[in-house]
């Protein structure tokens, strides 16, 4: 429980870790209030994938994660992977140490998913766009380039399938993430501003200005 105190703070930061505690509490009142960057990135070439030594990066199935025992999944996790899958629109990447899955990242053509709190977003890619999403290495990995290494591998099978573009959707708090984002050469375009009192939702698209 300390070590994903410890991670959160790390995460969000400072400033930004208070804000994110008060609005998972507000949450519990079904209360949301969210703010998410978008950011995106165009394409014009395959970019060579120099796997971290010792670690193998190649594209998996649902098979390979439902017997990646070091992950941990949920049958929540499975049943989401499987929905995935079955659409037909997205795909997986891993990276292995031997035998052992220790990373992964998502991406799909035809869809965004969002925060399961948010219903009918009516949000989705445009036609020459991709979107990223859901990567995650295991802790004892970080540090030795696997998601910059997945992030090429995903960019090289879009542009593969003829689309120019990637974006990805970000937390506003999410310091980290965001770092990482911008370094890996994606520029800010929108913000999305998400409310939730109830039942009643409303889901406000604006120019990047300010994320303040």
């Amino acid at each position: 429980m300390l070590q994903k105190f410890r991670n959160s703070f790390k995460q969000y930061g400072a400033l930004n870790f208070p804000v994110v505690l008060l609005k998972s509490a507000l949450q519990k009142f079904s209360i949301y209030i969210e703010s998410f960057i978008v950011y995106g990135k165009k394409l014009n070439s395959i970019r060579s994938l120099n796997s971290p030594t010792g670690y193998l990066i190649r594209e998996i199935d649902l098979e390979a994660l439902k017997s990646a025992a070091s992950m941990h999944f949920t049958d929540n996790n499975i049943s989401r992977f499987t929905a995935r899958i079955n659409s037909g629109g997205y795909s997986v990447f891993g990276a292995y140490k031997g035998d052992e899955l220790v990373a992964f990242a998502w991406m799909s053509m035809d869809s965004i998913e969002l925060p399961g709190f948010i219903k009918n977003h009516g949000l989705v890619p445009d036609e020459d766009e991709a979107y990223l999403l859901d990567a995650f290495c295991l802790p004892e990995h970080r540090g030795n380039g696997l998601q910059k290494v997945l992030l090429t591998a995903r960019m090289n099978k879009v542009y593969q399938e003829g689309k120019g573009k990637v974006i990805t959707i970000v937390r506003k708090e999410n310091l980290s993430s965001r770092t990482a984002i911008l370094k890996s050469g994606f520029r800010a375009e929108r913000k999305l501003i998400f409310r939730r009192i109830g039942n009643n939702q409303h889901l406000l698209q604006k120019s990047v200005i300010s994320f303040n």
